[in-house]
């Protein structure tokens, strides 16, 4: 009886630590990058953004924030986004609840973002600016709303640090393309922490990257030669 209860103990244990798991192994995984956030905004709080990653696997592309701390019950209408650039000569204008209002947005082309009010979440959702050119549906140069749901398939609060995770469908999304994070206030589209631009990695550096620094090494001496 005492080992079956044990064994029990451990299982539960077990799935209750694989279900808080990060979905992306930032540790150990080299299909990522990560960029430090410049000290712009010190406020040591939730709307403090310390850094941002990017990954990918063979379904989902993933984007995690590390905060200075976590929301609390007196953080009210804070939005926590990631902004897409893939098209340079189209893209959205600074129009959006969910867009800042910073010319610094203006071209977002996509957008993953989460409303998050006093402390709990409202909503998750990808939002496409249309141009008539791509997949979706909605007004000529108007936004139309991917919606995710469950929002805790897509968007959970991180294990390994201080901060969020969003794995978005990799079909959804361009396969390159720049992007940049940011925190600001829903209501007053004011930004409190905003992030430097960053790249996902080329498509021919994919292939050194899985096989790891010595085919980097490999690479770089081939090009010299």
């Amino acid at each position: 009886m005492a080992r079956f209860t044990l064994a029990w103990a451990l299982a539960v244990l077990l799935c209750v630590s694989l279900a808080n798991a990060d979905w992306f192994d930032w540790t150990n995984s080299v299909h990522k990058s990560f960029k430090a956030d410049p000290d712009d905004y010190a406020g040591g709080d939730a709307k403090e953004i310390v850094g941002l990653w990017w990954g990918r696997d063979d379904t989902y592309d993933y984007f995690r924030m590390d905060l200075g701390a976590l929301p609390t019950l007196g953080d009210y209408a804070d939005v926590y986004g990631i902004y897409i650039y893939s098209n340079p000569s189209d893209g959205a204008p600074v129009s959006n609840a969910y867009v800042p209002d910073d010319p610094i947005f203006a071209g977002t082309d996509q957008i993953v973002a989460t409303y998050l009010t006093f402390g709990s979440v409202s909503s998750s959702h990808l939002q496409d600016w249309y141009d008539g050119s791509g997949p979706g549906g909605g007004p000529m140069g108007g936004w139309y709303d991917t919606n995710f749901t469950p929002i805790g398939d897509y968007f959970q609060q991180l294990t390994s640090g201080i901060g969020y995770e969003w794995r978005i469908p990799t079909s959804s999304l361009p396969l390159d393309y720049g992007f940049r994070g940011t925190t600001f206030n829903f209501g007053a589209q004011t930004s409190y922490d905003i992030t430097d631009w960053d790249d996902t990695p080329e498509p021919s550096t994919w292939a050194l990257l899985a096989l790891g620094l010595p085919a980097i090494v490999w690479y770089r001496r081939r090009q010299m030669k």
